[in-house]
């Protein structure tokens, strides 16, 4: 049987065992890099791995392969049992990329003296550390004014489903993503100004006009308009959580509470990032 009809098979077999997000993910490599005829031997599995790609995505699509080899074995689709066993290049860690401090004041002083209300989550992202999709999926419930939390518990998701794109509310990244944020003075008083604006007026604390979803892509899109605007070199929105991160590390905050803050599903991922931390 061909790699592509049994990537497939897998794949529709599984469903259920994946995120939306993540089996579309798996839809989109298998469709997009496994439509060649390959005939499903080691040699020919281990010379195809396309080497071209980034190191996360030929990782990714290993593994996906040999989930499938496995499941093909056990379903008796393949008499032997094979995997692929390329050993992939690592990348070397480079260095993670922040805004300094005066970008941030440009930023805020923009956002904050403009009214821009529909752009006070770059602010909150800024100040908590905030994942996109954790800040799109942001309802004032989860806003503790009295105590002075966040609670995450949902994170958004969009897809393409057939020629345009759907918003949906889903789990958090990991269990460890489920979480408490502490909220700072300074953010307290910039979420107490949202909710007190026109957009507060709905259940997101992030909205379009008229109480609307924003779709994640729109979002970053506004972010990178704002950065033109205001002549700040272009960076994406996931590194106003990496400038988070690294104001916390260096104000002296242990690695074990900045890795809770931020949802890592163990303390080695913080403590591998904050050595690669560095101001542009």
């Amino acid at each position: 049987m061909e790699l592509c009809a049994l990537v497939q098979n897998y794949l529709d077999s599984s469903k259920n065992q994946y995120k939306q997000k993540t089996f579309c993910h798996y839809q989109t490599l298998a469709e997009t890099y496994l439509q060649k005829t390959i005939a499903c031997g080691e040699g020919s599995l281990n010379a195809f791995l396309p080497h071209n790609l980034s190191y996360s995505t030929q990782k990714v699509l290993k593994s996906l392969i040999n989930r499938t080899l496995n499941f093909a074995h056990q379903k008796n689709y393949l008499q032997e049992k094979i995997k692929v066993t390329t050993k992939l290049k690592q990348e070397q860690g480079g260095k993670v990329k922040t805004f300094g401090a005066l970008d941030c004041l440009k930023l805020e002083d923009y956002i904050l003296s403009n009214h821009k209300y529909y752009s006070y989550g770059v602010l909150i992202s800024l100040y908590s550390g905030l994942r996109i999709g954790e800040l799109l999926a942001l309802k004032w419930k989860d806003i503790d004014f009295e105590n002075r939390t966040i609670i995450v518990s949902a994170t958004q998701n969009d897809i393409l489903d057939g020629h345009k794109f759907v918003s949906y509310l889903d789990t958090p990244k990991t269990l460890s993503s489920t979480r408490t944020i502490p909220i700072s003075q300074h953010l307290l008083g910039i979420l107490q100004e949202l909710k007190n604006s026109p957009f507060g007026l709905g259940e997101s604390v992030v909205a379009g006009r008229k109480g609307a979803g924003v779709f994640i892509r729109a979002y970053q899109d506004s972010f990178s308009r704002i950065l033109k605007k205001l002549n700040i070199k272009h960076l994406g929105f996931h590194c106003l959580r990496h400038t988070f991160a690294s104001r916390c590390y260096h104000a002296g905050m242990d690695v074990k509470s900045l890795s809770e803050i931020l949802g890592h599903s163990n303390a080695s991922i913080t403590v591998d990032m904050k050595y690669r931390h560095t101001n542009i």
